[in-house]
């Protein structure tokens, strides 16, 4: 989840954007007969609209504690940014969790950092150190309006 919430809240920065909830879900595998289904979501309000990182991976870690259930088997997980608004017309809130100049020089970095060195190179400690899933691209079709390397006749 972790991980999802990292690459949400990186988009989220690049677009200038900021995200006042979250919602989390979790799902087995609707397919699979032998698995009993389980499937479950929880939406999460901020105290004030965030594009910090930590922020939103510590909401979203308490999400999926409250959706969790051990004995299943899980098979799909995401993360959906909710009520997002621009974050250079943000009005400051008096109790606001955080230093947000702080907070913003942060984000910078690390965008910064993963830019030059590549992206996943600074990461935060839950996100985890391998990831041993890709996706899928057995059955991927041609790309042939994108790609003029993969026009038939190109060849």
């Amino acid at each position: 989840m972790t991980f999802h919430v990292t690459r949400a809240a990186v988009r989220l920065r690049r677009q200038r954007s900021e995200a006042g909830g979250l919602q989390v879900f979790i799902g087995t595998n609707p397919f699979n007969a032998n698995d009993p289904p389980y499937h479950s979501h929880c939406t999460l309000t901020l105290a004030a609209p965030t594009a910090d990182t930590r922020l939103l991976i510590g909401q979203a870690l308490r999400g999926v504690a409250a959706i969790y259930r051990p004995g299943f088997r899980y098979k799909k997980a995401g993360v959906m940014l909710l009520s997002l608004s621009s974050a250079d017309r943000r009005q400051a809130a008096l109790f606001e969790p955080g230093d947000g100049a702080r907070s913003r020089r942060l984000m910078e970095t690390l965008d910064a950092v993963n830019a030059r060195l590549g992206r996943g190179t600074v990461r935060f400690g839950t996100e985890g150190f391998q990831h041993g899933w890709a996706m899928r691209q057995t059955y991927q079709s041609p790309a042939y309006t994108t790609r003029w390397a993969e026009v038939p006749w190109m060849e």
